[in-house]
């Protein structure tokens, strides 16, 4: 066997190799589990830096001198409520996929992912996971968290009527954010997902 033949068969095995391993962890739904964890402790490290922020500036209010805070760092919250927000959605998908209720992978000759499980419909989601009794508050919250997966990775909204519209309540969407999460924990583990 030829260097050259050799060469091709690795190639190809490598691209099983990936085929392989993309379907798996596209259908397992500790791989999005894993993902969800990951953006909620990224929010959770975002939240305590926004909090101690803010926290300096009340003690500080009078001291403008230039440089002394960090202006991104008052941004961070829309960076919490993405990130919380991919969260939510992440753990949404692995307990749908597995109930079977969303498939992960396009039926297209292509191998990817559906364009089911690449939407943000966080609301849709839950109530797939959990039937139509979603609170207001909830429904508010995860409305609030889809727009902020939408405009949060931009520096500003896409349109200037959800500048802000979103993060006005902070404490209130984590607050509602960790029953939200709590509520999906429980339903992992009736599905044996821990």
């Amino acid at each position: 066997m030829s260097f050259l033949r050799k060469s091709f068969d690795f190639v190809m095995d490598v691209e099983e190799m990936k085929k392989n391993v993309f379907i798996k962890r596209s259908e397992d739904p500790i791989s999005w589990i894993s993902s969800g964890l990951s953006s909620e402790e990224i929010a959770k490290i975002f939240y305590r830096k926004y909090d101690s922020y803010y926290k300096r500036l009340e003690e500080n209010h009078t001291t403008t001198k230039r440089g002394r805070f960090n202006r991104i760092d008052g941004d961070l919250h829309r960076y919490i409520l993405m990130f919380f927000g991919y969260a939510i959605e992440n753990y949404l998908k692995a307990a749908l996929i597995k109930k079977g209720l969303i498939n992960p992978i396009s039926q297209n000759p292509e191998l990817q992912l559906s364009k089911e499980v690449l939407k943000h419909d966080l609301e849709n989601y839950y109530k797939r996971l959990f039937g139509d009794g979603i609170v207001d508050y909830e429904k508010e919250v995860l409305e609030n968290l889809k727009m902020a997966i939408l405009s949060g990775k931009y520096p500003v909204p896409k349109f200037f009527k959800d500048y802000y519209s979103y993060t006005y309540k902070l404490e209130e969407t984590v607050n509602v954010f960790k029953k939200i999460i709590k509520k999906i924990k429980q339903e992992f583990k009736k599905l044996d997902l821990n």
